[in-house]
């Protein structure tokens, strides 16, 4: 588990926080005093409010999540990319023959 560097409140804190409005503190409150946004105060609320029983034991619903979007349109189908993948292997680090094959292979796709 790791949390982004710049995150202003830890686990700890998020569990802290979310108890503070389980309390009866209003998001507002809750967020001044934890020194944090109302709208940072209000998605750990949110998180924490949605998650399952199992997911809140485990404090699973506080972690961070991956910032990898969902879609990706432009990604290479799997036939290609593992062909790709495939020939980079067999390069050895040679970059004017990478650049050709990535020209090849962006042009046999359309």
């Amino acid at each position: 588990m790791s949390f982004h560097r710049n995150a202003k409140l830890g686990l700890g804190g998020r569990c802290a926080l979310v108890g503070a409005i389980e309390s009866g503190l209003s998001i507002r409150a809750a967020a001044g005093r934890f020194n944090v946004s109302p709208a940072t105060a209000h998605r750990w609320w949110r998180r924490w409010r949605e998650a399952e029983e199992e997911s809140r034991r485990t404090l699973a619903c506080l972690f961070d999540r991956s910032s990898r979007p969902h879609h990706s349109p432009r990604e290479l189908a799997g036939e290609l990319r593992a062909e790709a993948l495939a020939a980079l292997e067999g390069l050895g680090g040679r970059a004017r023959r990478l650049a050709q094959l990535a020209d090849f292979i962006v042009l046999r796709k359309f």
